[in-house]
């Protein structure tokens, strides 16, 4: 008996691994964004690198040396101002002074969802530190949104889009690399881009096949996850309650907010534009000074256990997702491919001058799509359950008690065996002497 307390009280548990096929699916939520961000024909854009270059005595020329080579520069520079463009698109869409900004026609070219034609009603506009302006595509917005289904799988299907990242030398300030950062997630979440999504380079078609995979665990006393991570309660820490309130509850993501909120910002006095969240009142951290503040406070807590001082504010999920990418490439584009893009309408002023080799330098294609219209599912499952232990422990009682039973009633047997021939041979003598 004391076995089996002991054993339902560690909590054994064991995993399952359940695949599920449908007909018919929600097509997940793409995030795309241009990594040569500073697309300088712009005027706002061009206005604010001018103004933020001169405010810091900045110019465009970067002299690297053996003490800080030309990574550390540009990175630094550029740290820099996407901080402050960031910083200037938030001030304008608060006040709704927004000026024109590249718009998804720039980016995209060419738009296809299971092969129908898409256009720019089917994204969203985000902002985003380190890439500014990006697009969503198939957001939920609210309740009446309506989610794209697929019943398609494979290179075939999915969303297919062309892209354009701009004319080499022209749009790749303070950048070291060229393409695409594209994330995919859920529907009603934005892209961690600190901790999700991947790199496309240009001139290559990239087919990328996505898998989702969900892990149920159990809750107490199996393990300290929480089950809802979708409401705050009254008694739930202020950084878990931003991390909610910013969109779809990570672990990581509310590490990012918890070590904002009780180290950067009381360090800075400012908020690192690099942490995503909609509950924020602090202005970003614009200056070399503020964002070295920054650097120093992560570089401290880089080489700490952040679970020691955030554990508490931020509790593991007992329901997460992930997906995974499986991704091939090809040589993008071709000589003859070339020779017929180059004629489209939208493309015309675009190309006019553009030589093979630098519209190689400024392209991309993309195809995201469903590798299975499956799902794969880790769950945890209890192994003892009460009843379980009421039936192994009931069992064992029922044994030990029937074993005492027998045990008591075999002398009291005997002895009712000895009184009876007693008795017995005592009558016999008596009538044998009558």
């Amino acid at each position: 008996i004391f076995m089996s307390l002991k054993t339902y009280f560690s909590y054994p548990f064991s995993t399952s691994v359940s695949i599920y096929e449908t007909n018919l699916d929600d097509f997940h939520a793409i995030t795309f964004c241009n990594i040569n961000s500073f697309n300088t024909s712009n005027e706002n854009t061009a206005y604010v690198l001018n103004k933020t270059l001169s405010e810091n005595n900045l110019t465009l020329e970067i002299n690297p040396s053996k003490e800080s080579p030309a990574i550390n520069e540009v990175q630094r520079s550029y740290k820099l101002l996407a901080a402050n463009v960031l910083n200037e698109l938030f001030l304008k869409t608060r006040t709704n002074s927004i000026t024109a900004t590249s718009t998804l026609e720039d980016l995209v070219f060419s738009c296809y969802f299971n092969g129908q034609k898409c256009d720019s009603r089917d994204f969203q506009r985000i902002f985003l530190f380190g890439y500014n302006q990006c697009f969503t595509f198939n957001k939920k917005l609210n309740s009446s949104t309506v989610i794209k289904k697929t019943s398609k799988t494979g290179p075939k299907s999915g969303l297919m889009l062309e892209i354009f990242t701009g004319h080499p030398g022209q749009q790749d300030l303070f950048v070291e690399k060229r393409g695409l950062y594209l994330a995919v997630h859920n529907n009603s979440a934005y892209p961690a881009i600190n901790f999700e999504g991947i790199k496309l380079p240009v001139g290559t078609s990239a087919e990328i096949g996505i898998k989702r995979t969900f892990y149920r665990k159990l809750s107490e006393p199996f393990s300290k996850c929480r089950k809802d991570t979708f409401t705050v309660l009254s008694d739930d820490s202020e950084v878990y309650n931003r991390t909610v309130k910013s969109g779809v509850y990570t672990r990581k993501n509310c590490f990012e907010i918890c070590l904002l909120f009780k180290y950067i910002i009381p360090k800075c006095n400012c908020s690192d534009p690099r942490i995503q969240t909609n509950v924020l009142n602090f202005k970003f951290c614009t200056t070399f000074k503020e964002i070295d503040c920054i650097e120093s406070v992560r570089k401290h807590f880089d080489s700490e256990d952040l679970s020691l001082t955030c554990d508490k504010e931020c509790p593991v999920s007992c329901d997460t997702m992930e997906y995974t990418y499986q991704q091939s490439f090809a040589d993008y584009p071709t000589q003859y491919y070339y020779e017929i893009i180059k004629k489209q309408d939208n493309l015309k002023n675009k190309f006019k001058n553009s030589t093979f080799d630098s519209l190689k330098q400024s392209t991309l294609m993309v195809n995201v799509f469903y590798q299975e219209l499956s799902s794969t599912f880790v769950e945890e499952t209890r192994l003892i359950r009460p009843f379980d232990l009421v039936a192994s422990v009931g069992g064992l009682l029922g044994l030990f008690l029937g074993c005492s039973v027998l045990t008591l009633m075999e002398p009291i047997a005997f002895i009712f065996d000895v009184a009876y021939i007693l008795i017995t041979d005592k009558n016999q003598i008596n009538q044998s002497q009558a």
